[in-house]
């Protein structure tokens, strides 16, 4: 495996130099692909967090029961495909048990277009905390916040930016947000409920 070594900022430096800093990660490569397959992220009260990326043939109890006994705090988390976008399911245990589990699906510029939290017992989406996003030219024009979907995952509403001046936010909700899309020449349909993957 490849070792990178990197400050908070992402900013690849020398292994060396890490000595003089309080965070950094290691990210570990497949020295084929180049993909990151887990990051070690080492901070100054010496803790240190990995997140491993599952491959194909891995399961999560199986990654947990090999990791757990070496991390304090572990994030697994498996990757696949939906369409144009990558889905990340995310788990994140601490001490072994299970804290937080959660969804994201990002575009193929690996901008968030959604970010879900899931109940840990029931493994259901929690819609009143779903977060989605849309970007154009790298900037976020449209977003609905944790709060912004009902608890049957109904917007409530969403705000738009129309220029770059946070400012300038304008609130749109289920029955006028088709007239923005018409606007703007996009379809925003995927908005209107806090399901994860678009239809």
């Amino acid at each position: 495996m490849i070792k990178t070594y990197k400050d908070t900022e992402g900013i690849v430096i020398d292994q060396q130099f890490t000595s003089k800093l309080m965070d950094y990660e290691i990210e570990f490569l497949n020295p084929i692909t180049k993909e990151v397959e887990m990051i070690e992220s080492h901070f100054q009260s010496s803790d240190v967090i990995l997140e491993y990326f599952l491959k194909a043939n891995e399961t999560f109890d199986f990654m947990l029961n090999y990791y757990k006994k070496l991390y304090q705090e572990l994030i697994l988390t498996k990757q696949s495909q939906i369409l144009n976008f990558k889905k990340y399911e995310s788990r994140v245990y601490t001490n072994g048990i299970l804290s937080i589990q959660e969804n994201e699906l990002r575009n193929t510029k690996n901008k968030t277009v959604c970010l879900q939290l899931l109940d840990i017992v029931t493994q259901q989406p929690i819609y009143v905390k779903t977060l989605k996003s849309l970007s154009v030219n790298d900037e976020d024009i449209l977003l609905a916040d944790y709060g912004d979907y009902d608890q049957s995952g109904n917007l409530l509403r969403i705000l738009y930016m129309p220029t770059g001046n946070e400012q300038d936010w304008v609130t749109y909700n289920q029955s006028n947000l088709s007239s923005l899309g018409t606007e703007l020449g996009l379809d925003l349909s995927y908005y209107l409920t806090a399901t994860l993957e678009p239809i």
